[in-house]
């Protein structure tokens, strides 16, 4: 995903324990952070195979597309964390043909996954081999999983990546 959708400042919301068995229409999931109930912090750091760390989400728009980010910090710096990233542009799959010609720049290869979502992709960020990223399309949300651990190739969370992308997708 590109680096101008990666950034930003957690805010305040912080999500509780596992999330709750919801389905969430991409209207209802725009209004505020209650995506980060979806994969709880234990989920989450379970596939780096770190230290549980915290949740926190923050809802922002930029250029024009609605977006939550739940940021996953490590319990103490450095540490393992990342960020799941949900988008709802007004052109899904436009957005995610763009994101997936953007991206040749910044992974190592860009390999296609079936089974997960409506498409997704996947690969290791350049100058990161640590740095794992998967990016899926479901119905009318792109969402981004960033997994940035200590493992000296980020490949190694392909599988639970996957099934993190997976319960994602069946909320939507």
């Amino acid at each position: 995903m590109p680096s101008s959708l990666r950034a930003g400042t957690p805010a305040s919301h912080e999500s509780p324990a596992p999330g709750a068995a919801l389905r969430l229409t991409s209207s209802a999931a725009q209004q505020d952070t209650s995506l980060c109930h979806l994969i709880s912090a234990k989920e989450y750091f379970g596939v780096l195979k770190a230290p549980v760390g915290s949740v926190k989400g923050q809802a922002a728009t930029i250029a024009g597309n609605r977006m939550v980010t739940c940021y996953y910090r490590p319990p103490s710096m450095p540490g393992a964390g990342g960020s799941i990233t949900y988008i709802f542009p007004a052109n899904a799959a436009a957005y995610y043909a763009q994101l997936l010609q953007e991206d040749k720049s910044t992974l190592n290869k860009e390999t296609t996954l079936t089974g997960v979502g409506d498409a997704a992709y996947w690969g290791t960020q350049v100058n990161s081999d640590d740095a794992f990223e998967l990016t899926m399309r479901k119905g009318k949300v792109i969402v981004g999983l960033l997994l940035d651990g200590k493992a000296p190739d980020g490949s190694v969370y392909l599988s639970g990546a996957v099934q993190l992308a997976k319960e994602i997708a069946a909320h939507f």
